[in-house]
């Protein structure tokens, strides 16, 4: 069979009228081609058939969310600032909640941060003076002269009349932060200097490991007692739902991924002993709570999809990463607007809803524990992933890696179910007392999607 264009068929009157009047067909062809041109020139996309469009109040939601996010880890900068400013002269480091709240405008969040980081700058300056008039006998006024007078770190505060351009102020507080951290760290080091002829490896009370080092290997569950994890809430694991609701229903998108992947060695499922496993859901952990050895957070707020350009995504930031807003209204895949919902953690493990293709999700909660603690989150997701525990990246996973579920449907892995135990791999952190946040990246390149966190005592 032949291919090839044909005549359209169309009503005969029509046509025929069109012949009678080609110039009020003429007419109606150009107002069409100028509406069009008009739209294209104004920067509106031409809606497809079927495709949503951001309403323009709408879209002026997402801007001034975006708008709010950038104010909001402006704050954020400040406060983590004025905490260092506190540490440094000999206070607690951990920000409290402010009496009165932060102002919203950006020059005036950039001059407070400007004051914190002089005020470091000032009392670095008089800790060498001290140290170096200790040592050389020095009167403090020239030895502080002189501390003044050395080659001096990267100012925190440009000097006026500086030749380089202003930076904008988030850039400024991001900069002012991350240089007053370089003199966090400076003071660290010298501390540790000057406690070398006393330290002892091994000493009682030293942690083994940082609170983003990596814990080894599969924890065998033991019994419960000292060193367990306590929580509330007991609820099960949800098994016996079907499979269309636990793989998180039909998919919302097919987006083709064009993008090989090739594995690595297959990661296998941590053995675990199911006569000692006491798992719960919950998100509040201490005493009066019922022992157990691996608490699942028991929901979460989730936004999502945002589009996707690959698995390279993972990398890229999108709005919930500049700061974590739940009022807060973003452009979604597909001209979606979306917005955060909370959902529950049942059954386990969490699939986002309107599962998609090639898409990103974000998750966030909290947990509340009764003293600050050291434990080991265990973390698990199809495809890839990061996690933020209190604004600190602790978690990015390896794309390359193989998983058990890529080999089978994960909700047909009944004893990863049964055990809260899609792990692939493992973080030991510290709990603040209080409030901690999880803030939970998910990439989805195609089909089936999930993640998993669950807290567990450090082996």
């Amino acid at each position: 069979m032949n291919a090839g264009f044909s005549r359209p068929q169309a009503d005969p009157w029509a046509w025929a009228w069109l012949r009678a009047h080609p110039w009020w067909g003429l007419s109606i062809a150009l107002h069409v081609g100028l509406v069009a041109a008009l739209m294209a020139h104004r920067g509106t996309p031409l809606p497809l058939p079927g495709q949503p469009v951001l309403s323009a109040a709408e879209q002026a939601r997402v801007d001034a969310s975006i708008e709010r996010a950038r104010r909001l880890q402006m704050q954020k900068h400040l406060r983590a600032l004025e905490a260092i400013e506190r540490e440094l002269a000999g206070g607690d480091a951990s920000p409290p909640r402010p009496a009165e709240p932060l102002p919203n405008d950006p020059q005036a969040l950039l001059q407070r941060a400007r004051e914190a980081a002089t005020r470091i700058e000032q009392a670095e300056q008089s800790r060498r003076a001290e140290e170096l008039s200790r040592l050389t006998g020095l009167p403090p006024e020239q030895a502080l002269a002189r501390v003044k007078a050395e080659p001096q770190p990267a100012p925190l505060v440009p000097k006026p009349g500086s030749p380089t351009p202003d930076p904008s102020p988030e850039q400024a507080l991001r900069d002012l932060e991350r240089q007053a951290r370089e003199a966090q760290s400076r003071r660290a080091q010298e501390q540790a200097r000057q406690q070398q002829g006393t330290r002892v490896a091994g000493a009682s009370g030293e942690r083994a490991q940082s609170s983003t080092e990596s814990a080894s290997g599969g924890r065998k569950g033991g019994s419960p007692g000292a060193g367990t994890v306590a929580g509330v809430g007991g609820r099960g694991s949800g098994q016996g739902a079907s499979d269309d609701a636990r793989a998180g229903g039909t998919l919302q998108s097919t987006m083709a991924v064009q993008e090989p992947r090739v594995y690595g060695a297959m990661r296998q499922s941590q053995v675990l002993d199911a006569a000692t496993l006491r798992p719960a859901h919950a998100r509040r952990l201490g005493a009066g709570a019922p022992l157990a050895t691996r608490v699942l957070p028991d929901g979460w707020y989730v936004a999502g999809p945002f589009e996707a350009r690959g698995a390279r995504s993972l990398h890229d930031p999108y709005p919930p990463e500049i700061a974590v807003d739940l009022d807060a209204a973003y452009a979604g895949q597909g001209g979606r607007l979306l917005e955060w919902r909370w959902v529950p953690v049942s059954p386990y493990p969490m699939v986002p809803p309107n599962r998609a293709e090639n898409a990103v999700y974000y998750a966030w909660t909290e947990v509340h524990v009764d003293r600050a603690q050291d434990v080991v989150l265990e973390i698990g997701a199809d495809d890839d992933s990061k996690l933020w525990l209190n604004d600190e990246l602790v978690w990015v996973s390896d794309s390359l890696g193989d998983k058990p579920w890529y080999r089978q449907p994960f909700y047909g892995l009944d004893r990863e179910i049964a055990q809260l135990n899609f792990v692939e791999g493992k973080k030991l952190v510290r709990l603040r007392a209080g409030r901690n946040t999880l803030l939970f990246k998910l990439y989805n390149g195609i089909d089936l999607m999930f993640f998993s966190v669950v807290i567990t005592p450090p082996s």
